[in-house]
This record gives structure tokens, C-alpha cells and sequence, in this order.
């Protein structure tokens, strides 16, 4: 497997499905969406639940540990060459894992890559970063 997309979620019920979906429909395919659940009090955990899909995997975890905890978990659980993370609350562009395996494969020296933010909603505006 090439990459493993870690997704922290606490109580974003009305977004994860969209999450998830943007990266299950994106241009790349080899890969692993791992979904912690850090304890949501919303139905986060039942909507990840309805997404019968074998590359989604389903971390609960036993108490709330905050954003970086539950991403650290998700990380413990990665068995991709690659980590993406990915917000709950965020979308995918179609081609953003096969941009960023491909940079990563072409330049074995890189140790991290990013790329821009597209902020819509009630605030609108694009990142870039480096």
C-alpha cells in the first residue's frame, strides 16, 4: 500500500462523509483511509459506521486525547509508505495524493510535502504554501 490517509474526527458528523468521499473518488487509488473517532458525542461515529468500504478502517478510541492524539493514533496504525492527514472538516482536490506521490517518489530526499489551502464557506481565500 502507498498511502495511508489519516483522518482525526470529533464531532464532525456533518462533514466526514464528504471527507472521506473526496479522497475514496480522487485519481489515486492505492491506499488506506484510517478515520479516529476521538470520542465524538455527535453521531460522527455512526456516519463513519455507514461507509461500506474496505479501505476505511475505524480507529474508537477509549477517551478524548485531543487532535494530536487521535492523529497520533492513526499514525501508530498506518501501513502505507506515506502518511496524509486530513482534516474532518476539509476536502481532497481529485489529484492531491497523485501529485504529492509523485513529487515524494521523484524526489527521495524530501521528507514532507504540502501544498495550498482553499478556504470557502463564510471565509473565503487560498493559502499557499511552500
Amino acid at each position: 500500500m502507498k498511502v495511508s490517509v489519516i483522518i482525526p474526527v470529533f464531532n464532525k458528523a456533518a462533514f466526514v462523509k464528504e471527507a472521506v468521499d473526496s479522497v475514496l473518488h480522487g485519481s489515486f487509488q492505492d491506499f488506506e483511509v484510517i478515520c479516529v473517532d476521538d470520542r465524538s458525542t455527535d453521531n460522527s461515529l455512526a456516519v463513519l459506521r455507514s461507509m461500506a468500504d474496505p479501505r476505511i478502517r475505524i480507529i474508537e478510541l477509549p477517551h478524548n486525547l485531543g487532535p494530536a492524539g487521535a492523529a497520533n493514533a492513526g499514525f501508530d496504525a498506518c501501513a502505507g509508505e506515506y502518511i496524509v492527514r486530513l482534516d474532518a472538516d476539509d476536502l481532497a482536490l481529485p489529484d492531491r495524493l497523485a501529485k504529492q506521490v509523485a513529487l515524494m517518489d521523484a524526489h527521495r530526499d524530501v521528507g514532507a510535502s504540502g501544498g495550498q489551502v482553499v478556504l470557502f464557506g463564510s471565509e473565503t481565500n487560498t493559502w499557499k504554501l511552500p
